[in-house]
């Protein structure tokens, strides 16, 4: 069985084989930039860096700019809906959430009134990541 493992580096993205027992690299793009998460979904990748994200429909071999509507570019990390086909989130340093509904064509920052994790309305500790993400797999059905 062959397997694909893609990392993100503070150098670029890493695409690996396994074959067997052994691991071979297949590439390397996006080098120089720090990628600081991934996900992967349906032959496409979504990559966050400092500058934003970049998507990829060929396993890595090329990327094209996926920030549409990100007014906060440093993304730190990436998810999507395990339900929802091109539904994916974002977070973004100063603590933002922000959501895509079209493979990550375009973004719209998600509301601050969302439910906390505890369930109640208000004003949420959004300057803090885990919150954030409590939050948002909380309300996550209701985007």
């Amino acid at each position: 069985m062959n397997a694909l493992l893609g990392i993100a580096t503070n150098s670029g993205f890493a695409l690996y084989r396994r074959d067997g027992q052994e691991w071979q690299c297949v590439r390397r793009s996006l080098v120089g930039r720090r990628v600081t998460s991934l996900i992967a979904r349906e032959g496409v990748i979504l990559a966050g860096t400092q500058e934003g994200v970049v998507r990829s429909d060929d396993a890595g071999a090329t990327w094209r700019a996926a920030s549409g509507g990100l007014t906060e570019p440093h993304v730190r990390w990436l998810a999507y809906h395990p339900d929802i086909s091109d539904r994916e989130f974002a977070g973004t340093e100063p603590a933002g959430i922000y959501v895509s509904h079209d493979g990550g064509g375009s973004w719209r920052a998600v509301p601050r009134w969302l439910p906390c994790a505890t369930g109640t309305r208000g004003s949420c500790p959004t300057r803090t990541v885990p919150a954030a993400c409590a939050a948002l797999r909380f309300t996550a059905r209701a985007l």
